[in-house]
């Protein structure tokens, strides 16, 4: 019920001030504390979320909170699989990528340190590094 209020505030908030404005709000956790400062980051952001609509936003928000328990199928998946995240995601924490890999036989866990939830622009080099070494591996023999 939580999850469900703060995204409708998010939508409410995006259609009367706009997906900029909103984004200023909905992005803040999403951030890990320190980056929150850093102006170009934050820029990169803020633009990628004004570039939907409050349409877009709210078609997004009715399918994240519709969609399915994908974790029964999580076991099921039958190739090498990098589950990576940002160590302090406090949308999607750290426990919940844990689970995740724990669920799916041939996964590799990556943690960023000092990152939150927007990785890939947060700990750009960190996140490439990580999927370079993740697709030198081996695959195991009958694969």
């Amino acid at each position: 019920e939580k999850e469900i209020t703060g995204r409708q505030r998010l939508v409410t908030l995006a259609r009367n001030a706009g997906m900029r404005f909103m984004g200023e709000d909905w992005v803040q956790p999403m951030v890990y504390p320190s980056r929150r400062s850093d102006r170009e980051l934050m820029d990169k952001i803020l633009d990628m979320i004004e570039r939907k609509t409050p349409a877009h936003f709210e078609a997004q928000v009715r399918a994240l909170l519709g969609r399915p328990d994908a974790r029964p199928l999580l076991p099921g998946i039958a190739c090498p699989t990098l589950v990576l995240c940002g160590r302090e995601d406090s949308w999607s924490p750290l426990a919940q990528h844990e689970e995740m890999a724990e669920l799916i036989p041939m996964s590799r866990l990556v943690a960023l340190a000092a990152c939150g939830h927007m990785s890939t622009l947060e700990k750009p080099a960190e996140v490439s590094a990580a999927m370079r070494e993740w697709l030198r591996r081996k695959l195991p023999a009958g694969h």
